[in-house]
C-alpha cells in the first residue's frame, strides 16, 4: 500500500487536472464562461496536485522512501506480478521499462532520483493503471450481466493499453537521464 500512495495521489489528482481541462476545450470558447460549469471544474481540479503533499513531493518520495523499501523489492515484487499478469505487448514493455529505470534509480545518486522523479512515477502510475485495466476486461469479458456495460468495460480496457500506456514509454529517457543538465543555467539567469 505504501508503495501506490503517491501513484493514487499523484497520477489520480494529474489526470483528474487534465480531464478538466479537455472539458474545458471541448465547450470551446464556452468553457470560460461561467454558465456551463467547466471553469469551475478546472478551478477546482487545479488545486488537487497541490493538496496533501504536492504531486513533486509524491514522486520525491516514490523514488526515495518507496523505492528504497526492502532494496527495491517491493517493486520488483511488484512489477514481477504485473508481468506474470499482463498480456498486451506495450504493457510488458512499460513493465520492462519500469523495471529498468527502478534498477537505474536505486543505483543513482539522489540528485538524479530527484530529477527522474515525475517521470518515473508517471510511468509507473500508468503500468500500474493498464495492468488493472487489463485485468478488468478480461474480467468483463468472462463475466454475465448488462451486455452494453460489459462491451464498454473491455472497450475501455483495450483503449487504455493501446493509447495511453504506449505514451508512457516516452518517458523513459527522462526517467533514465541525469540531473547536470538541470544545472546547466545558472540561477542568475532565471532573473533576467
Amino acid at each position: 500500500l505504501e508503495l501506490l500512495t503517491p501513484l493514487a495521489k499523484a497520477h489520480g489528482t494529474d489526470i483528474g487536472n487534465e480531464v478538466a481541462s479537455l472539458g474545458i476545450q471541448v465547450h470551446g470558447g464556452m468553457g470560460y464562461i461561467e454558465e456551463t460549469g467547466a471553469a469551475q471544474h478546472f478551478r477546482d481540479a487545479r488545486i488537487f496536485p497541490i493538496y496533501e503533499g504536492t504531486n513533486g513531493i509524491q514522486a520525491a518520495d516514490l523514488v526515495g522512501r518507496k523505492l528504497s523499501m526492502d532494496n527495491g523489492g517491493t517493486l520488483f515484487g511488484l512489477l514481477a506480478e504485473m508481468r506474470g499478469d499482463a498480456e498486451n505487448t506495450s504493457l510488458l514493455n512499460l513493465i520492462e521499462a519500469c523495471e529498468e529505470v527502478g534498477r537505474n534509480l536505486l543505483a543513482a545518486e539522489t540528485e538524479d532520483r530527484l530529477a527522474a522523479s515525475y517521470p518515473f512515477l508517471t510511468m509507473l502510475s500508468t503500468a500500474v493503471c493498464g495492468w488493472l485495466m487489463e485485468k478488468s476486461g478480461r474480467i468483463a469479458a468472462q463475466s454475465e450481466g448488462d451486455p452494453a456495460f460489459l462491451k464498454m468495460k473491455q472497450a475501455a480496457a483495450r483503449f487504455y493499453v493501446e493509447q495511453i500506456v504506449p505514451e508512457a514509454m516516452g518517458l523513459k529517457a527522462a526517467a533514465m537521464a541525469k540531473a547536470d543538465v538541470l544545472y546547466a543555467v545558472n540561477a542568475e539567469a532565471f532573473a533576467a
